[in-house]
């Protein structure tokens, strides 16, 4: 069956063809018309195969499931992206969490299954009062042993209290942490779960090397060992070292050891008490007491003040 048209008055092939979707020749071979101006009011013409239009409009039809199809799987690969991005953010979010409130204190705290309550209030009382935060990017530092030195000749501190060192100025890391980009001279502001890593890492460090300077052979000496000290020694001797340096605190703090083994408390806080460029000062003393507090050495600043930390004064222990 054909589609069928009388040509009226005003038809021309090429309205007739518009109209059907065709082209003039198609419809002049179609109709075997040699000459496409020449059709005649009343003249039946034939303006498409009903076939052809079937295939036609099943071509259209197939056309238009084949992009609703497309567009639904790019609309279902789109959904499926964001809700990948959402896995991820919501991973990234609750890994930094567990990284906000648990220090990892494996080689620090010895032979323990994970940091305990203790040691997370412990680090946690480090970042927030003991240490403080020195920001995300470098600044001159504030230590009184460079008091007299001009801002520009002063060393570099960032995050909980780390001291930049000439090799990581030279690379723009910190233990592979990104902080400054070496083309642009821009810094890269840590955040605040890079500023825990990097601390980890240097209360690490410190620890280790005051066990290698002194620390393991006293201990050895009168029969212990650092593994076998109580967690709340671990921890005092870990603020000890990170403050101090761990050269230091390996050559200098050994009497404390006789202490620990005798299970002496009040001369284990004296001797935590260290001093600030040469001299005893209430931040130093503070810094001590708290610590002590911290790990639950002391109840009171009585005690600490009773153990030698006679210039500690602050508000953050009880009184008595």
């Amino acid at each position: 069956m054909d589609l069928r048209h009388t040509i009226e008055s005003g038809d021309t092939l090429i309205k007739l063809a518009a109209k059907s979707k065709t082209t003039v020749d198609e419809l002049a071979i179609l109709n075997d018309i040699k000459d496409p101006d020449s059709i005649q009011v009343g003249q039946r013409i034939v303006l498409k195969r009903i076939e052809e239009q079937g295939n036609s409009l099943a071509r259209q039809a197939d056309e238009r499931a084949g992009q609703i199809a497309a567009d639904n799987e790019a609309a279902s690969k789109a959904t499926a992206l964001e809700a990948e991005k959402r896995r991820i953010a919501a991973e990234t979010e609750d890994r930094s969490r567990v990284e906000a409130k648990k220090v990892k204190a494996s080689s620090i705290l010895g032979p323990i299954q994970g940091p305990s309550q203790l040691a997370v209030g412990f680090y946690d009382v480090l970042r927030s009062s003991l240490e403080g935060d020195h920001g995300s990017i470098p600044k001159p530092t504030n230590d009184s042993t460079e008091g007299n030195l001009s801002e520009e000749d002063r060393s570099l501190d960032i995050g909980y209290g780390h001291k930049l060192k000439k090799s990581e100025l030279d690379s723009g890391t910190i233990y592979g942490i990104p902080f400054q980009n070496l083309k642009t001279g821009e810094y890269i502001p840590l955040t605040d779960s890079e500023k825990r890593k990097i601390q980890k890492k240097d209360i690490e460090a410190n620890v280790n090397l005051a066990r290698k300077t002194g620390w393991d052979s006293t201990l050895k000496s009168i029969g212990m060992s650092y593994e076998s000290l109580s967690e709340p020694h671990r921890l005092v001797l870990s603020d000890l070292a990170y403050n101090v340096g761990g050269k230091t605190a390996g050559l200098e703090w050994k009497g404390i050891f006789s202490a620990m083994k005798a299970g002496n408390t009040k001369e284990i806080v004296g001797h935590l008490r260290r001093k600030d460029n040469e001299k005893n000062t209430p931040g130093m003393d503070n810094r001590a007491a708290k610590a002590a507090y911290a790990a639950g050495l002391i109840k009171t600043l009585q005690e600490a003040k009773d153990a030698g930390l006679v210039l500690a004064n602050t508000k953050e222990i009880p009184l008595r």
